[in-house]
């Protein structure tokens, strides 16, 4: 590790979360988690017929995830600036659809 100078330490970015901002983030998380714990009681129900499926979508799920992936990488290497799907939208197909994607 260097030696931190004073124009680094000036770059360093400002605390601004609240602690409701960090309630949200922390329940939006546990409430996320839901999921996968969930997906585990209905595929034991007996009296649901969901079975095998699914695991069968979880793993659908994940290629639709990968192939995101992969494309904003593809994304992110083309254009140079901060703003993701919104400033993707708006290089390649304009300001409406960069608003509705950004939306």
């Amino acid at each position: 590790m260097g030696v931190i100078t004073e124009e680094e330490e000036k770059e360093k970015l400002a605390r601004c979360l609240s602690l409701y901002d960090l309630l949200a983030v922390g329940i939006g998380g546990t409430v996320g988690s839901g999921v996968f714990v969930l997906a585990g009681e209905i595929a034991n129900a007996p009296d649901l017929p969901a079975g095998p499926s699914v695991v069968l979508s979880f793993a659908a799920a994940g290629l639709a995830c990968f192939v995101s992936g992969l494309s904003f990488a593809e994304l992110a290497s083309g254009i140079h600036a901060d703003g993701s799907s919104y400033v993707y939208a708006y290089v390649h197909l304009g300001e409406i659809f960069a608003f509705w994607a950004g939306w």
